[in-house]
């Protein structure tokens, strides 16, 4: 019999097509809370992956807490299609990803949405994408440390941060799938595109 206050068990429906009006399919996880209650929907856009650490502190974390959970893989990344090209396709991919999110059985028809850096990114790109009276089904935004300006990420102070280039130039490469011949950062680091299907990140 499902809960009917948190923490609930939470269930994942992985890999739903999204399609987009000029015919790339993106991909989304579903995470829901197992109770018979309407619960609220968030809606998270991410080129970082939809496997750890997204799955679990923002996924079942939150489905857990009552939320249904859509973790959508932008343009070009992580089973996407298309091409992933750094601020280009986010505003015109979030107006399409939102339509599908509202179709959906399990919305509502209001939403919110929350994540950091790029994951904060894509909410301010779903507000430019925005029409003149706004989004009245967007209910709330939990935008956090936006990676909002590359300048701001890679010279925060005025001074050249290498963690941040190497962080983000291996969380690009990561979600490319490939790295030179058989490089890896470390060992066990995961290969990602086709070899990453089948994982358990």
């Amino acid at each position: 019999m499902p809960s009917t206050s948190p923490p609930f068990r939470a269930r994942r429906q992985r890999g739903l097509p999204i399609v987009l009006p000029d015919g790339t399919r993106l991909l989304a996880d579903h995470y829901a809370p197992v109770t018979a209650d309407p619960c609220p929907v968030l809606l998270i856009r991410t080129p970082y992956g939809r496997g750890f650490p997204w799955s679990l502190l923002l996924g079942s974390g939150l489905a857990r807490r009552g939320f249904h959970v859509a973790l959508v893989s932008t343009r070009g990344t992580h089973g996407s299609g298309g091409r992933w090209r750094l601020y280009r396709d986010d505003v015109l991919d979030a107006l399409p990803v939102v339509d599908w999110l509202l179709a959906q059985p399990w919305c509502d028809g209001a939403f919110a949405t929350i994540g950091p850096s790029f994951l904060g990114y894509t909410q301010l790109a779903l507000a430019a994408a925005a029409p003149p009276e706004g989004i009245p089904q967007w209910r709330a935004a939990v935008v956090l440390a936006p990676f909002a300006s590359p300048a701001a990420g890679a010279w925060p102070g005025g001074v050249f941060a290498l963690q941040n280039a190497i962080t983000v130039g291996l969380a690009r490469v990561q979600a490319l799938g490939s790295f030179p011949g058989s490089w890896r950062p470390w060992p066990g680091w995961p290969s990602g595109g086709a070899a990453c299907a089948g994982c358990r990140c």
